[in-house]
């Protein structure tokens, strides 16, 4: 059932990282169309400059979640370099209950009001010519949150089920 539960959490992760491989796509083309329009039609549109920023941060928050399994997150490796697998095991427990999972659910506690302030507004972009759905964007906070905290959990779940040596 635990493991269930780890492959679930992995899987929805997985996804929203294919989604932000699609996203990182749509980016490179928004930002090619950005400088031809800018450099070769002597044109700029405000909307198009915050979307492209819009997508980066949307490529960013759905994206960090599916680094923790992989171990490409930012590490103590001078302290587990000298460990044996047993006590990298331990630091990366430690890691993701006194580091990872308390600092995710200060980011949603946080973000809650932040967020719902946002769409109680709609908030839009300041800009003129920018985008009304910043409020949309706000959101991603939450979600990114969330990513953390589940796949924290599952980073602890797997990390005591594992056995000893594994």
């Amino acid at each position: 059932m635990v493991s269930r539960i780890v492959c679930l959490i992995d899987a929805v992760n997985g996804r929203l990282y294919q989604l932000a491989g699609l996203l990182t796509l749509a980016l490179t083309v928004l930002v090619f169309g950005i400088v031809v329009l800018r450099y070769v039609a002597n044109s700029g549109s405000t909307a198009v400059q915050e979307a492209a920023l819009y997508l980066h941060a949307l490529i960013f928050m759905l994206a960090v979640a599916h680094a923790l399994p992989r171990g490409e997150h930012v590490r103590v490796d001078v302290l587990s370099a000298r460990l044996g697998a047993r006590g990298r095991r331990h630091v990366e427990l430690l890691g993701t209950l006194v580091f990872l999972l308390p600092f995710a659910v200060f980011l949603l506690l946080m973000s809650w009001d932040y967020v719902g302030r946002a769409w109680a507004i709609q908030e839009r972009s300041p800009d003129p010519g920018g985008l009304p759905i910043l409020y949309l964007l706000k959101t991603m906070i939450l979600v990114m949150a969330g990513q953390l905290i589940l796949q924290g959990i599952a980073e602890v779940m797997r990390l005591t089920l594992r056995p000893p040596g594994a």
